[in-house]
Formats: C-alpha cells, structure tokens, sequence
C-alpha cells in the first residue's frame, strides 16, 4: 500500500477465497463495517460469529458419513487489549484481544460491535484453563489495519454504495465507447493517474459494481 506518497507495508492475518462458479447473487449481502479506528475500546462488549461445528471424518471413502452438518455459533466477549501493531514481532497484524470463550473453527468470522457493525475477523483463540470462567481471544482489527499517517488521517474509503446495499462502489479508469474498465484505485487521483496512463478516452469515474456479477453502473 501506499499513501501520501510513503510506502507502508503491513501483514494481514486474512485469506481471501474464490470460487470456480458464481453463488447465487441473493447469497451475496454487504454487512455495516467500522472503519474508523474509534472502536473498538477496551471494556468494549463484542460478538462473533462462525461454524466451529462442521465435522470433519477421514478414511476410506465408504466408510465416511453421507452428509456433513454444520451449525453457526455466537459468543459474546469483552475487548480486554488493543495491539494496533501486533501482538509481538512475528504476530504482527494489528489485533484486538478479547476475553471470551470462541471455539476452534470460528477463525474468519465477522466480529461486531454493540452497533452491529463488523470491527474484525476472528483469529485465533485459546482455551479456558481448568477453573477459569474465559479464554482468551484474538481479532484482526480492520480499522487499525491502516495507520493514521501525519498530517492526513487515513480512514477506508466508502466501498459499499448507499442507495444499493447489493453494489460495491470504488473508482475505476472507465472508457464509455467502446466499453473499457481497469482497475480499482483507492483514490480518484489514483484513477485519473491510471486513466492518463491508458489513454484512449479513458476517464477516472466512480463506478458501482454488483457483487458477484459483471454488472455495472458509472457516474456521470
């Protein structure tokens, strides 16, 4: 990544999947993201949610079960630590900390805050010892994700569009005809750069992207 000009790299503890076919585009919904580095605050009370449930069998293919169940999972916690540059120098992915009981198999499920807004993905978690009432747990944090950098505070831009929670929004290098789009910059500087460079009635405009398919409306 860079802003302002200053190269800044950071680790990140997220996968990102994909999938050969296309889900069905009623499966594909926005959640409410925090973004600014205000939440969360030590005392905080948060929930997460995943599928620690799903079993999994090995062996012989007749000897495995004929279906695999799963079931969703919440628990609640409270934020106990906040690590904005990692728990240590080979876990350096900025954290929160959490006191709760979250079971093996919820890594990668959203966390949420009192308001119901996403503040990061579940980590990794350990165990309650004998006689403790909680364990202890670790969220990615997406809002410590990306510093503040002197003098402008760097905050995520806006990438769900408001008047169609269905549609991401972000700037992009857009030729109207014949029909051309590159890239996703950051910034509509970064697009007008990026359009410059390609040329050939490319403009940067803002463009709005249903998920999942290849429909798109553009900004005028």
């Amino acid at each position: 990544m860079n802003f302002t000009g200053r190269p800044t790299t950071r680790p990140y503890d997220i996968s990102f999947l994909s999938t050969a076919s296309t889900p069905p585009e009623n499966m594909l919904q926005n959640l409410p993201i925090r973004r600014h580095p205000s939440s969360p605050r030590v005392g905080d009370l948060v929930v997460a949610v995943g599928y620690p449930q799903i079993e999994l069998a090995r062996g012989p293919a007749p000897t495995l079960p004929t279906s695999i169940t799963e079931g969703m999972f919440a628990a609640y916690g409270v934020v106990s630590q906040l690590h904005p540059e990692g728990r240590d120098r080979s876990n350096r992915t900025p954290v929160f900390e959490v006191e709760a009981n979250w079971p093996s198999g919820m890594s990668g499920g959203p966390v949420f805050n009192a308001a119901g807004e996403v503040i990061g993905l579940v980590s990794r978690s350990i165990a309650p010892a004998d006689g403790d009432a909680l364990g202890t747990a670790w969220a990615t944090w997406l809002a410590a994700s990306i510093p503040p950098m002197e003098p402008v505070s760097i905050t995520w831009p806006e990438s769900v569009d408001p008047g169609d929670l269905y549609f991401r929004r972000a700037w992009a290098a857009v030729r109207l005809e014949p029909w051309g789009l590159e890239g996703f910059p950051t910034t509509e500087q970064e697009a007008s750069a990026l359009a410059s460079n390609l040329g050939n009635g490319f403009r940067a405009r803002l463009v709005s992207q249903r998920l999942g398919t290849e429909t798109f409306s553009v900004s005028s």
